[in-house]
């Protein structure tokens, strides 16, 4: 199945456009202990997913001076973290321009929702063959916890819990490449699910979905878990209609 094979609901009319301010990034001073590099890079990484990127097409920057002072720190462990933020493909280091936050082009989402689909549809599969009744039912509390975000109205928090939903059913497929290679890219997708989940019914669709997939896996029916997940998965392209308007 392709993207182009599903048959979603025409996207709301848009609204009137409102200006959005240009996301900062939010971080406390780091304190002495571990490593500052690690510290500072696990601060910064988890502020950088935090940000809101898709909702405006101006590119967010980071400043090194900035981040010295907000975290207390000199600016050679920025440096170091921004090193290895780079090399995940968060943010591209420019020099005299400073450190701008990576934003996926609307094409690149579209290939990663692809490659998302046909893995966790395999993960799938396996957790059919491999995955024992208790971590079946392991994961049904994972999908138990989405419903009740999603209850509460909290599209942030039901985005991590979601993320964490397909994460549990990667990691009981017993294959470290796959869900190694989903977990990178669920890393990259994060950050516009947020913003569609608070503003499509998505989110309600999605919960639904979640339950026919452990039921599916319950059953070991590997050919319909296999295609519940790829559906699911290619599903979010309706997200990118509705609110991917700034993506090139």
């Amino acid at each position: 199945m392709s993207l182009s094979d599903l048959d979603f609901p025409e996207a709301p009319e848009s609204r009137e456009p409102v200006r959005r301010r240009r996301p900062a990034i939010h971080v406390a001073p780091i304190t002495p202990g571990a490593s500052y590099r690690t510290k500072v890079y696990d601060t910064l990484k988890g502020a950088i997913l935090e940000m809101d990127i898709y909702s405006h097409s101006e590119e967010v920057r980071l400043e090194e001076r900035q981040l010295a002072v907000k975290l207390g720190v000199s600016r050679t462990p920025i440096r170091e973290a921004v090193t290895l933020l780079e090399h995940e493909g968060l943010v591209r280091a420019e020099p005299r321009r400073g450190v701008v936050v990576m934003r996926r082009t609307r094409r690149e989402i579209l290939e990663g929702l692809t490659l998302w689909a046909a893995l966790e549809g395999m993960a799938a599969r396996l957790c059919c063959t491999v995955a024992s009744s208790a971590e079946i039912e392991g994961l049904q509390e994972k999908a138990d916890a989405c419903a009740w975000l999603r209850e509460s109205e909290t599209p942030s928090e039901y985005s991590e819990e979601n993320l964490t939903f397909h994460r549990h059913l990667a990691r009981l497929s017993r294959n470290s490449l796959i869900a190694g290679r989903l977990d990178a890219l669920f890393l990259h997708l994060r950050g516009l699910s947020t913003v569609a989940l608070s503003r499509t019914d998505h989110a309600e669709r999605s919960v639904l979905e979640h339950g026919r997939i452990v039921e599916a896996i319950a059953a070991r029916d590997h050919d319909r878990a296999e295609q519940l997940v790829r559906t699911h998965a290619l599903g979010i392209e309706r997200l990118i209609k509705v609110c991917g308007a700034h993506l090139r």
